[in-house]
Order: structure tokens, then sequence, then C-alpha cells
């Protein structure tokens, strides 16, 4: 039986391969499991599967592994990994669902994701989502952690998120599937 040391190990050793595979393959075409099973525009099958990922409790026996990776690759330092759960669709209670949400209810702390395939922004989506995060978290806008994750790293619309707006103390990283 492996330790957790050596799956980490051999986890980091995986990426590496992929890294260099995708620089040694940069213009050719690029294998999508997605887009093999015809799910490439199925948003909610993505989020699904980035949810069960990066949740330490699903069966892939990584713990928070791969949760510490994503925070490390997007640069959040800050947020607390132990006991947080993870749900997809999460209903807001005003007619809008957050396509992945992290929390930490113990540290206080929301990650919202959203998941962009195709679709366009709806009108205050994700400023309706920040504010969702903010009355669970006593208005410290410090614990939200806004995730605007799209195919090719695209901007969110103003019309989601107007920029007259007060906007997040962390901002809104955007990133892409890359």
């Amino acid at each position: 039986m492996k330790t957790m040391d050596e799956k980490i190990s051999q986890l980091e050793i995986l990426l590496k391969k992929i890294d260099e595979l995708k620089t040694e393959h940069a213009k050719e075409d690029v294998f999508n499991a997605f887009q093999i099973f015809r799910l490439n525009d199925k948003e909610v099958m993505h989020s699904r599967f980035i949810k069960s990922l990066l949740n330490p409790d699903e069966i892939h026996g990584y713990k928070d592994d791969f949760l510490k990776l994503f925070l490390d690759r997007i640069n959040i330092e800050d947020f607390n990994t132990d006991g947080v759960t993870t749900e997809s669709e999460k209903n807001t209670h005003n007619n809008r669902y957050i396509d992945i949400a992290i929390e930490n209810k113990n540290s206080r702390q929301m990650i919202i994701i959203e998941n962009k395939i195709w679709a366009g922004d709806l009108d205050n989506q994700l400023f309706d989502y920040h504010n969702y995060g903010l009355n669970l978290y006593e208005n410290k806008s410090e614990n939200i952690f806004m995730i605007y994750l799209t195919p090719y790293g695209k901007q969110y619309g103003n019309n989601s998120f107007p920029r007259e707006k007060e906007q997040p103390k962390n901002g809104i990283k955007c990133i892409s599937y890359e």
C-alpha cells in the first residue's frame, strides 16, 4: 500500500509529464474525452466532474490533494482545506445556482466557481453570487474567492458583475480549462 507522500510524488510526476506532452504536442489536435463522448458543451457535466475532483471526500482517494493543487495553480493561499464541502448547482435561494461552491464553514470561507462553456453571462449573476457569499459569511469579502472558468480564460461581462459596483476584495479570477 502506497503512502500519501508516494501518491503525491506520483501525481506530481504525472502532472509534469502532462505539461511536457502539452508542450510537445501544442500544435496537434488535443485528446479531449468530453469531446469524444459529445459532452464538450455540457456545462453541468463539467461542473460535476470538477466538483468531484476538488472534493476531498470523493472516492478518488487523494483527499484534498487536487484541491490544494488547484488553489496553488490559481494563487489562492489563505483557504483552509480542512473540513471543506463541495457542491455543484448550489441553490442561492433567489433563483440562481452556483456552478461549483467550495465551502469551509469552520473558517467561514467560500470559493465560487462560475463555469461558462458557451452560454452568455446573465445580468448581475456574479454580483448575486458574491452577495450570497457575503450574506453567509458576515460581509467578509476577503473570505469569498470568485473564479470565472471558461474554455479560453475570457473575461466576464460587465452585466454579470458591473464594474461600478464595489468589487470583491479578492477580485474575480478569470481562468481557462488549461
